[in-house]
């Protein structure tokens, strides 16, 4: 793509420095407004067919006692949480 290595690099850092710029649009030096910032988890107790599919994976992860060790998404809540939620809600 670039002959010169060092534009590479450059043009690598500027595309890290956009990407990061949309990422942490909640995030400030007080600490994280919220803004621009999702909970998936919500969407989904919300929405009746997703529900139905959480219920029925917590029962199968509950049945292999693997409720603790799965997580809803890369960095959200443990599964035992969503069930949790799934019954108070």
């Amino acid at each position: 793509m670039y002959k010169d290595r060092e534009k590479a690099k450059l043009a690598s850092k500027e595309r890290m420095r956009k990407y990061r710029q949309g990422v942490t649009k909640g995030v400030t030096k007080e600490g994280v407004t919220g803004q621009g910032v999702t909970y998936p988890i919500l969407y989904a107790l919300g929405d009746i067919k997703k529900r139905a599919k959480l219920r029925c994976i917590c029962q199968n992860l509950s049945n292999h006692g693997v409720l603790k060790d799965v997580r809803y998404g890369v960095s959200g809540p443990t599964m035992d949480v969503v069930a949790e939620l799934l019954e108070a809600f």
